[in-house]
């Protein structure tokens, strides 16, 4: 997978630069704070693709939102550690359902 993001980073470099230049970037800034239902972010810290502080951007956002941040994890985290965030998945919705800890 790094191999892939390294030989398409211009390419990702490419795609990143229009959608900032699109207006997208405030667009989407703006609707995910319309979000009602509890969210969980998880990131990876060793993301090469989009840096983890992006993360803050979600739960500065969006009510209810909370972060999980990810060491020794890249960008798929639901591929990089499966049990690990299967876990927290889990507990995040026990939790918003009331049915956790």
């Amino acid at each position: 997978m790094e191999e892939k993001a390294i030989a398409n980073r211009d390419v990702n470099e490419v795609i990143f630069d229009a959608i900032r230049d699109t207006g997208y970037e405030d667009d989407f800034r703006n609707a995910i704070t319309r979000i009602q239902a509890p969210v969980l972010v998880v990131w990876g810290m060793e993301d090469r693709v989009i840096n983890y502080r992006n993360a803050d951007v979600f739960v500065e956002r969006i009510p209810d939102a909370r972060k999980v941040l990810l060491e020794g994890v890249g960008h798929a985290p639901m591929v990089e550690v499966p049990e690990e965030s299967a876990r927290l998945f889990r507990e995040f919705v026990a939790t918003a359902t009331g049915q956790g800890k």
